[in-house]
């Protein structure tokens, strides 16, 4: 066992020696169930020559090796604290494990060196030297990285902590997998570096400019990427959850799969860049531009995208439920299969866009634009659409339930096959729209402009139509039972094989209207208009039926 207590091996030349297990402390003695008299006190100034020592326990302290020569020396799991090592020659050591705490390593050679997870911690490093040198997991705490010449040695996965790590400036450094964690890079220039898979999490990166920089996977959590320039950057899988990247230039980055849940993104240029995939829940993106993005499969839940350009962006399958879209621009914008329950569209503009099967039901679709829109299997149950104008949308075979539309202009609109049961047309205008094969049961449709509707096949079972103006319309095999048309003007319209069983026509006007082959059975017509009215083969009250219909059994019969 070699124990060096309180001594200087300044200019020492210990080259090959190993000091596995040597124990160099500051103190005169150390407790080791020995008394202090069992350790010689070493004289400053002597030259050691310590091979072979084979001790346990290695723990260099306060010591001054000024200038020693350690090369291929056996250090590994030292400890070396407080200590002088300015000049000092380790070329080719074996530093695997060490720790050196408030040491100066001023004009040290590490060259070729294994420091392997090896830390630094409140070190300086001016002019040292790690040419070759492995850096493997290697940490740097609250040290001087400026500097820190490590562009010529074999790093990776390298931890800083704490400081100012801005002097990592300008170098081309493979720092894949490295703990950066709350570092500090103020504006540094970190082109040609390697970050993939880093730890960045709560980092300063204000104004930094991290251009074409690989970061697919690392975790900018938290981090501040003001006005930070990451044109290029490859930021897939990335984790930037709370990043601030306000006034940020993301050119031609990509961000597919990335997760920026509750980032800052407000009113920047994002223009045909790749989100695919991305979880932007929550995110702040008012004001953006991401024309033409790719947004398929977002998880947009809740974000804030008012007033955004999005016009052709690629938004199908996308979650954007509690989304706020306030006066965003979607025009020719894909958000087929997207998801919309309770989102915020009021004065969004959606002309020309596609949302095949998009699911929106509840949404409130007031002041919306949406002339011209692809809308076909869509879920718009519930939806509140007063007022609005729908002219030149098509919406076949989407689900209108119990939707809202008074007011709204249907004009031109293809409804066929959809389902407006139970919804609330009063005072719409429907003229030339396509309701064929449309399902509209227990529907208001009170007072609507109808004229040159098409509705053949609709079902129609007790729904109301009075007042409405359905004069040259095209109700052929329509079912029509039970319903409410007090008023409904219908002349000119064609009735072929129509089912009016039921149907309160009441002061109706049918004048000219074709009635071939309709069931009339118990119909109401008083007051109703039949002048020219085709009723070839129209089928009148059958009383066999009728009897059948009010057919009560006696009392007591089961």
């Amino acid at each position: 066992n070699c124990v060096i207590s309180h001594s200087s091996l300044e200019g020492a030349d210990l080259t090959g020696a190993n000091l596995k297990g040597a124990l160099l402390i500051a103190g005169k003695a150390i407790e080791t169930g020995k008394g202090a008299g069992d350790y010689a006190e070493l004289p400053e100034d002597v030259v050691a020559k310590l091979q072979e020592a084979g001790v346990e326990g290695l723990s260099p302290g306060r010591l001054s090796l000024r200038g020693a020569v350690l090369d291929g020396a056996d250090l590994a799991g030292a400890r070396f604290q407080e200590g002088d090592l300015s000049q000092v020659s380790f070329r080719g050591a074996k530093l695997a494990r060490a720790r050196f705490e408030e040491c100066n390593l001023d004009g040290a050679s590490l060259e070729a060196s294994d420091l392997t997870d090896a830390t630094f911690e409140s070190c300086t490093f001016v002019e040292a030297r790690f040419t070759e040198a492995k850096l493997q997991r290697t940490g740097f705490f609250d040290v001087d990285v400026q500097s820190l010449a490590l562009d010529d040695a074999e790093v990776g996965a390298l931890r800083f902590g704490g400081g100012d790590l801005t002097g990592l400036s300008g170098r081309r450094l493979d720092l894949s997998q490295g703990e950066l964690s709350s570092a500090v890079l103020l504006g540094a220039d970190l082109r040609g570096m390697r970050l993939a898979g880093s730890d960045l999490s709560q980092a300063v990166l204000d104004r930094a400019i991290l251009d074409g920089v690989d970061l697919r996977g690392a975790d900018l959590t938290g981090a501040s990427l003001t006005g930070a320039s990451l044109v290029g950057a490859r930021l897939d899988g990335a984790l930037l959850d709370g990043a601030n990247l306000t006034a940020c230039k993301l050119d031609g980055a990509s961000l597919a799969e990335a997760s920026l849940a509750g980032a800052r993104l407000e009113g920047l240029e994002l223009s045909g860049l790749s989100f695919c995939g991305a979880i932007l829940a929550g995110a702040h993106l008012a004001g953006s531009a991401l024309e033409g993005a790719d947004l398929r499969g977002c998880d947009l839940i809740g974000a804030d995208l008012k007033g955004c350009l999005m016009r052709g962006a690629r938004l199908d399958r996308a979650k954007l439920s509690d989304a706020m879209l306030e006066g965003s621009e979607l025009s020719g914008a894909d958000i087929g299969g997207a998801e919309l329950p309770d989102a915020s569209l009021r004065g969004a503009a959606l002309d020309g866009a596609t949302a095949r099967g998009a699911k929106a039901s509840g949404v409130d679709l007031r002041g919306v634009d949406l002339r011209g829109a692809s809308l076909t299997f869509s879920d718009l149950v519930g939806a509140d659409g007063r007022d609005l104008d729908f002219a030149g949308c098509d919406l076949s075979h989407a689900d209108l339930s119990r939707a809202d539309l008074r007011g709204a202009i249907l004009t031109g609109c293809k409804l066929d096959n959809a389902s407006l049961n139970d919804a609330d047309l009063r005072g719409a205008a429907l003229e030339g729209v396509d309701l064929a094969n449309a399902a509209l049961m227990r529907a208001d449709l009170g007072e609507v402009r109808g004229r040159g509707a098409n509705l053949r096949g609709a079902f129609l079972g007790h729904a109301s139509v009075a007042g409405a103006d359905f004069g040259e319309a095209v109700l052929d095999e329509a079912v029509l039972t039970r319903v409410r048309a007090a008023g409904v003007k219908l002349g000119g319209a064609s009735l072929r094989f129509a089912d009016l069983s039921h149907a309160d026509l009441t002061g109706a006007d049918l004048s000219g209207a074709a009635l071939d082959g309709a069931d009339l059975h118990r119909i109401r017509d008083e007051g109703a208009k039949f002048d020219g009215a085709n009723r070839t083969a129209a089928r009148a009250t059958d009383p066999e039926r009728a009897a059948a219909e009010d057919f009560r059994p006696p009392r007591g019969e089961p």
